[in-house]
């Protein structure tokens, strides 16, 4: 996957080099059970009625890994990425993530990191203080705030 995400609030600004992204819309319906009386049970079921308010739901699941950048390591990505989700300092707004060319707000509902060594050697010149990276799974619900 070719396409890196970028997650931004206030002044923060990292990228996720994606694995895998899913993207999900929902519609919540309301099934309306209206009653059957005796009377007309003979003539069989009738069609459920459901009342759509269009009420949809965004969400982007997304599972990569951050790495370490030319300014920061990958222990500081990772905290600005924490930052980020905590809301950076600012109060209020929303979180922006871009995809695929496309910009969203909203907030990162669930986030799950975990620490892995590089495969790849350290090339020659390296000169950062860690050569980790950090796998994730985050979903990003677009919205916004009430």
């Amino acid at each position: 996957m070719s396409l890196n995400i970028t997650i931004s609030k206030g002044a923060l600004t990292v990228t996720v080099y994606p694995q895998e992204t899913a993207e999900e819309i929902s519609n919540k319906l309301t099934i309306l059970p209206i009653p059957q009386t005796a009377a007309n049970q003979a003539t069989g079921t009738k069609d459920t009625k459901i009342l759509d308010l269009l009420r949809l739901t965004h969400t982007l699941i997304v599972r990569g890994y951050i790495t370490a950048s030319n300014s920061y390591t990958a222990k500081e990505v990772k905290a600005q990425l924490i930052s980020i989700i905590e809301g950076a300092s600012i109060n209020g707004g929303v979180c922006t993530l871009v995809y695929d060319g496309d910009s969203f707000e909203g907030y990162i509902e669930k986030f799950i990191i975990t620490e892995k060594s590089q495969d790849d050697p350290v090339g020659a010149g390296y000169t950062g203080t860690d050569h980790a990276r950090y796998e994730l799974n985050l979903t990003f619900i677009e919205g916004v705030a009430v």
